[in-house]
């Protein structure tokens, strides 16, 4: 897990940056997971922890900055998609959890793209909670 969450956005970020410096207003939106800030797995707390690093990837890269490419991290809450009705709902994915009392949507979304584009060049080096009030960052 940790090479697959932290390794894997560490490669893509390297990967990117060559493009980005290229286009001189790039940016960089790392999605983590609310789990990470929940503690929410206790069968997996390597996965915890690894999302828990994965913010600070991206969005605290210090390569990035010079080079006009902002860097920001989106946290989504629980978003209502359609799941196998064989498995069973994880414990922390109960709707009482969340204070605006509904599941998140694919609109939600639009925070990620609003932060990749232009009218989000002044914001960088940002974690955006979207999950309804069910971490209060």
């Amino acid at each position: 897990m940790l090479g697959v969450i932290l390794h894997g956005a560490f490669l893509m970020v390297t990967s990117a940056l060559t493009h980005l410096r290229a286009s001189c207003a790039g940016a960089i939106v790392n999605i983590c997971g609310v789990s990470a800030y929940l503690g929410a797995s206790r069968c997996a707390p390597h996965v915890v922890v690894a999302k828990r690093a994965s913010p600070a990837l991206p969005a605290r890269s210090p390569t990035s900055l010079p080079d006009k490419i902002t860097a920001n991290c989106v946290v989504p809450g629980l978003i209502g998609t359609e799941r196998d009705p064989k498995l069973p709902l994880p414990q922390h994915h109960g709707v009482n959890r969340i204070l605006t009392g509904r599941l998140g949507s694919v609109e939600d979304r639009s925070c990620g793209m609003f932060l990749a584009g232009p009218r989000a060049r002044s914001i960088t080096g940002q974690t955006v909670h979207i999950n309804g009030v069910m971490y209060l960052g």
